[in-house]
């Protein structure tokens, strides 16, 4: 990297400066990349025209740092910022979770033949924010293991409908078809339920007027919405459900919709998926839980479905709520629990990290909203074990705030 005395970041690539760091965004790649207040130096030094020996100077001015330790750092974080086409045409590929949830990750394309439909199947109707669904199912078989798990959308009176999904059972699967096309399907019997319920999720962003989906569950105490961004296997379903159990209002378990207007988000309330490892932790708060029919999803794992709480936010056009935390949970074994800030660069990235959809992918001026959001949110790592002092810790920072 010495001999590349001015390396300049592309041309595709924006800063946007947010809690004393950067916030990188590739246009070619559609990711984000966080840059903290040693590395924005740097990136600055390089839009400068520094040469790399300038740079290592003005870090040694700028943190009484040897100059060895210095160019060892500078060197990797090129490196990196090179691998990641920030710098060259080599760009990462964009992750994000593309309509996939912890709930569902979809099966191989369909490629068989699409089944008939059933001419004694059961119709029912269903609402989650803007979707208006009619749903249709081949038999009582099949509504006996779906309507439980959202029954609580449940809206007889739907006269007009915007969404027709329909359950097809062809001698070896189940497919899921909305207007006529297939959308997944499943071997198992006990899978139908995951592939409605996921499908639901989806609607509800796809026909909303949001900013984005976000990988994440929501939970409101009094005056606070706490947004959880979390990868699968974090234990975010699990805190949900531990947090609604002791009085918090329920949201949302597996995917939040940011609006169009900054800091605000739409409460989606499906039932909480809950894997098999969750059952025996939350039996205390949900006694129910133990005699909850057992799903297959189609990645093999056991899931019960607990429905929301009688005091679960409502799924109305005009239920808007402002957020007033983001926390990003992560059970570890063994450990007392810890809410350490984090900042608001670190948390826009962890938000990316976690998995978020955008119609057309981010852009610059989406970035930009991104930001305006997140600037005065305090944002913090939850590391947990026991989820009875986890939720004394969630509520100790409510107070505290």
């Amino acid at each position: 990297y010495k001999k590349m005395v001015k390396l300049r970041p592309r041309q595709d690539v924006h800063a946007y400066p947010l809690s004393g760091e950067l916030v990188l965004f590739s246009g070619e790649s559609g990711r984000l990349y966080r840059a903290n207040a040693t590395a924005a130096l740097i990136w600055h030094g390089l839009l400068t025209g520094l040469k790399h020996e300038d740079i290592v100077a003005l870090l040694n001015e700028a943190f009484n740092i040897s100059k060895d330790k210095i160019t060892l750092d500078l060197d990797e974080i090129l490196s990196q910022w090179q691998s990641n086409g920030l710098l060259d045409s080599h760009p990462l590929p964009f992750e994000a979770f593309s309509h996939s949830t912890d709930d569902h990750l979809p099966s191989a394309e369909y490629s068989g033949t699409i089944p008939p439909p059933n001419q004694k199947s059961i119709e029912t109707y269903y609402r989650i924010l803007d979707s208006r669904i009619a749903l249709r199912l081949p038999g009582t078989e099949e509504a006996q293991l779906v309507h439980p798990v959202i029954a609580h959308l449940n809206t007889p009176e739907l006269t007009r409908c915007n969404v027709n999904l329909e359950v097809r059972r062809s001698t070896d699967c189940s497919v899921l078809v909305g207007d006529g096309a297939p959308i997944d399907w499943c071997v198992d019997d006990r899978g139908v339920a995951p592939l409605v319920h996921a499908k639901l999720l989806v609607l509800a962003y796809e026909l909303s007027n949001c900013l984005t989906g976000i990988h994440a569950a929501a939970v409101v105490w009094k005056d606070h919405c706490i947004l959880m961004p979390a990868l699968s296997g974090s234990g975010k379903s699990t805190l949900t459900g531990a947090l609604v159990g002791s009085g918090f209002q329920y949201c949302s378990d597996d995917m939040v919709l940011l609006t169009q207007k900054p800091g605000k988000m739409r409460p989606a309330t499906v039932s909480i998926g809950l894997k098999s490892g969750s059952w025996d932790l939350l039996s205390k708060e949900h006694p129910m839980l133990a005699s909850l029919p057992t799903h297959i999803r189609n990645d093999g794992k056991c899931i019960r479905y607990l429905p929301p709480p009688t005091n679960n936010l409502t799924n109305t056009p005009s239920t808007m709520l402002t957020i007033s935390h983001i926390v990003f949970p992560s059970y570890q074994s063994k450990i007392n629990a810890a809410m350490q800030p984090i900042s608001q660069a670190e948390g826009l990235c962890r938000i990316a990290e976690a998995g978020y959809d955008i119609r057309g992918g981010l852009s610059f001026a989406r970035v930009q909203q991104l930001i305006v959001w997140i600037a005065k949110m305090p944002c913090y790592v939850f590391l947990y074990s026991n989820l009875g002092k986890a939720v004394d810790a969630v509520k100790s920072l409510l107070r505290e705030s």
